[in-house]
């Protein structure tokens, strides 16, 4: 009887303990199996581009001349190539434009109170045909000068300078063609759909800073959002030489409201 009672508790032990080690492993292989949904941990610290511009320049007090840089990143979807873009800022980014102006009597005089570097009219051309050294960025021509200028354009052609009516350097205003061409900003993006562009200085003003921003961003916007069901622009940074790089809130929410309002 002794010996029976003992066997029968054994078994009762093996079986307890067999359920529990069951119920330990579906325990284990349920809480295995669980997905956990994805948190951005980045996105909780974005924040408003204003905040962002008032921050940047208190932590680089004493450093005015320090510059900020704006990074944006877009869908590569279906733009998958380099983004090239160009626009006006509203504040121009220190950065000296070389201008030649093809232009002759008072389109000339203008044109050299306005700050172009080298100005001159059919002669000009002449010496750029016989390969005298000159050093410009940009070209800018009235439209009685570019007969002239149109010799010269297997010259300038290549070097992406050849004055068109669609890129707006062939012009009569030389004085607003010059003041233009001296705000406008070209930008290139890298092979990873990244770009990075100046937007000033620390001493810039906030709304000098968040205005040249925009302006970027927007430009990026319109290029790439035809080609993209989903939100072209991905992230927004800005930094400055002194700080880590600030992820910025919500920026495609304005121009998705200009877009409705139009």
């Amino acid at each position: 009887m002794l010996l029976k009672t003992q066997l029968l508790t054994k078994l009762a032990s093996v079986n307890t303990t067999r359920s529990i080690n069951n119920t330990f492993i579906r325990s284990a292989s349920t809480k295995k199996n669980v997905i956990k949904p994805y948190v951005n941990k980045e996105a909780q610290f974005a924040i408003e581009l204003e905040t962002a511009a008032r921050m940047l320049k208190a932590v680089s007090i004493g450093k005015e001349w320090s510059s900020v840089e704006l990074i944006v990143t877009f869908n590569r979807t279906n733009f998958n190539r380099v983004l090239l873009g160009s626009t006006l800022l509203p504040k121009p980014v220190a950065q000296e434009t070389k201008l030649l102006v093809f232009a002759e009597g008072k389109h000339a005089e203008a044109a050299k109170e306005a700050g172009a570097h080298i100005v001159g009219g059919p002669e000009l051309v002449l010496q750029i045909q016989d390969g005298v050294s000159m050093e410009f960025d940009r070209v800018i021509t009235t439209t009685a000068m570019l007969k002239h200028v149109a010799k010269i354009a297997r010259i300038l052609g290549p070097l992406g300078l050849m004055p068109t009516v669609k890129k707006g350097n062939v012009t009569d205003d030389v004085v607003k063609a010059i003041n233009e061409t001296n705000a406008q900003f070209d930008f290139k993006s890298d092979n990873h759909g990244v770009v990075k562009a100046p937007i000033g200085k620390v001493n810039f003003t906030e709304q000098e800073l968040v205005d040249n921003a925009l302006a970027i961003v927007k430009t990026i916007h319109e290029i790439g959002q035809p080609t993209c069901k989903e939100q072209f622009v991905e992230k927004v940074y800005v930094k400055s030489s002194q700080s880590p790089a600030i992820l910025i809130k919500d920026l495609n929410k304005r121009f998705v409201v200009e877009e409705e309002e139009e």
